[in-house]
């Protein structure tokens, strides 16, 4: 993602895109319960729209793991596993 990203945005581009998903993560990390349910994919997963992409992530009772990070057109049952 992220040399792709440097590719086709250049580093400024990416920095900023990256620090707001950074940010992004700080916040379920701060509010889990943002996400909406990943049941349809894996139960113990939530989700969370980020600009044109999910994070996917699981809710640990002191800590979040995001899992992956998803462009939205990609299919999150062939990306994700159990």
């Amino acid at each position: 993602m992220l040399a792709y990203s440097v590719k086709n945005f250049g580093v400024d581009q990416t920095q900023h895109y990256f620090e707001a998903l950074k940010e992004c993560i700080e916040l379920l990390a701060d509010n889990p319960n943002m996400g909406h349910s990943g049941e349809d994919i894996l139960p113990e997963y939530l989700r969370f729209p980020h600009e044109s992409h999910v994070v996917f992530y699981k809710n640990f009772s002191s800590s979040i793991l995001a899992v992956r990070i998803l462009h939205e057109r990609m299919d999150p049952k062939l990306h994700l596993k159990k």
